[in-house]
């Protein structure tokens, strides 16, 4: 699955260069910030300072985000940044839940 998404993004990249860049950089950022919030939240046992109310309608705004990018667009490179997003975005919550 990785060498298929791997090669659709090189192909999307030599079509649509900014838009494939564009993917690329948002799923490093989903990649690396999310994951290490919920780290920090993890060790600290704590989500002080963060906005519950922020975080669920990141959540959402990733669900409609992938639904446009799947009906509409027909984009991977929209698509597969937002499932990781809402998955972390997931997590986060439920840590203020948690915690």
């Amino acid at each position: 699955m990785l060498k298929s998404i791997i090669s659709y993004f090189t192909v999307q990249f030599a079509k649509h260069p900014a838009g494939a860049v564009a993917g690329i950089l948002q799923l490093t950022l989903v990649l690396v910030g999310l994951p290490s919030q919920i780290l920090i939240n993890y060790h600290a046992h704590s989500t002080a300072g963060m906005s519950g109310i922020m975080f669920i309608l990141a959540g959402l705004a990733n669900v409609a985000w992938s639904i446009h990018a799947w009906r509409e667009i027909q984009s991977l490179s929209l698509l597969v940044p937002q499932i990781p997003a809402f998955v972390f975005t997931c997590v986060i919550v439920g840590q203020m839940i948690c915690y």
